[in-house]
């Protein structure tokens, strides 16, 4: 008999990590029993709905992680859609993702908010741990604006 290793993943673009995402990580933490393991899906190409750069949206999940330490096990960096390419193919997973329309709709709002300077719409938007990095997001999408 085999046994089956469950693992929770929440995979997206985080452009950037909203509120929403935090909601949606904590009720899948909750839902599950387990820690999340937080699946960045990098772009390659430059979008007017993903200006942030790898480096900074690892940045911003890495302070997740670190500010959540009892709902994130790990931040997974993929080039594909398809996530089992982070997994391991020795094992048999059961894995979810969250999506969300509502969260498409916050993160333009805090992209909108980034472009024009409304950085208490920024921190309302995000959580507290990413709030430092307003001004280098801020200049991150106004550079490709």
């Amino acid at each position: 008999m085999s046994t089956i290793n469950c693992i929770s993943l929440m995979v997206g673009r985080f452009q950037p990590f909203t509120v929403t995402d935090l909601e949606n990580l904590k009720s899948l933490s909750a839902e599950t029993g387990n820690r999340v393991t937080i699946v960045y899906v990098r772009s390659h190409q430059w979008y007017a709905n993903t200006p942030f750069s790898s480096a900074s949206v690892r940045k911003m999940l890495n302070k997740i992680k670190d500010a959540y330490p009892d709902l994130v096990e790990l931040v997974c960096v993929s080039d594909e859609w398809d996530v089992s390419a982070v997994l391991d193919k020795h094992g048999v997973y059961a894995k979810k993702a969250i999506e969300s329309d509502h969260n498409s709709i916050k993160a333009a709002i805090t992209r909108l908010a980034l472009s024009v300077g409304a950085e208490n719409e920024f921190k309302r938007c995000t959580p507290e741990c990413i709030h430092d990095m307003y001004m280098e997001l801020r200049n991150e999408i106004n550079r490709k604006s």
